[in-house]
């Protein structure tokens, strides 16, 4: 049986929390989901196989944005806001990002409690 990680403690913790959350993984550099996914028994909006390209597209943001760090700062946190989703995105160490989807009426305030979590995730261990 595969030990559990941080990262697979920290998204169960978020899933969890808040049940208007619908996807919570832990995404690496090449966009690959290493921990999370969706939440069981919510019926995604996109095709199946279309699930791990959103996460590439995504990851790839935060990567175009590493180029502005040196002058504006490190992004703590983004937020799009979409028609059928608000997607949360955190950036983590080693070039991963905490990716989360929530439905439309999820309080934009809850983010900075989110970001209790993702400092689990950069606790060097």
């Amino acid at each position: 049986m595969p030990a559990i990680t941080l990262s697979d403690a920290v998204v169960k913790k978020i899933l969890a929390h808040e049940k208007r959350i619908r996807f919570c993984a832990v995404v690496n550099e090449r966009g690959e989901i290493e921990a999370g996914g969706i939440r069981p028994g919510v019926e995604p909006l996109e095709p199946g196989h279309e699930t791990a390209k959103i996460a590439t597209r995504l990851s790839l943001l935060e990567a175009i944005d590493r180029a502005s760090s040196p002058f504006l700062g490190r992004p703590n946190w983004a937020i799009i806001h979409r028609e059928k989703l608000i997607q949360i995105l955190f950036p983590l160490p080693e070039h991963k990002q905490l990716q989360i989807t929530a439905t439309l009426d999820y309080e934009i305030s809850n983010v900075a409690e989110l970001s209790r979590y993702v400092d689990e995730l950069c606790v060097p261990g």
